[in-house]
């Protein structure tokens, strides 16, 4: 579990985290203890950004993601902090780090936590499961994919994102 707060006050934003990431599947986790989740966004602007829940976008560590970001920034200067915001955005979504095997690992872990969260539904006992009440989470799990957008450049769940439009 991740701790991280922010104070703010007329002058700034104090940033604070604790260290410690859980990586790996259900039941294949392991625990870091020393990890970094606050970043300078900027090397111009005082601007940091905080990462929590997954330490990897599609098998690519933030960190990475956020210091190629700043490197590509350079000793650019924008007006307000939607701007970073934007740029950043865009930065994370190219294809250089939409690699196949980040996609790979992505969908498969994706499929084993949704697994994962079936099966401890059916386990809890005060739900009485049986074919219909798993029909219609797993309907729901569908309508509820089929309500995002894809992500671009991203092949594989673009393509399962094609599957679930077909009638």
């Amino acid at each position: 579990m991740t701790a991280e707060t922010a104070v703010l006050n007329k002058r700034g934003v104090a940033l604070a985290a604790d260290s410690a990431v859980t990586t790996g599947f259900r039941d294949r986790e392991k625990i870091f203890t020393t990890a970094n989740k606050i970043f300078t966004l900027s090397k111009v602007h005082p601007i940091g950004i905080m990462i929590n829940g997954h330490v990897e976008h599609f098998g690519c560590p933030w960190e990475v993601i956020i210091k190629d970001f700043r490197a590509g920034l350079g000793n650019t200067c924008f007006g307000d902090l939607r701007d970073y915001v934007d740029r950043f955005s865009d930065a994370f979504k190219d294809k250089k780090f939409l690699t196949d095997d980040g996609q790979s690992v992505c969908v498969i872990s994706a499929a084993l936590s949704t697994i994962g969260e079936v099966e401890s539904r059916i386990r809890d006992e005060r739900v009485k499961w049986n074919a219909k009440t798993v029909k219609a989470v797993l309907e729901k799990m569908f309508v509820d994919a089929n309500n995002q957008d894809p992500i671009m450049g991203l092949k594989i769940l673009n393509s399962a994102h094609s599957m679930l439009n077909m009638d």
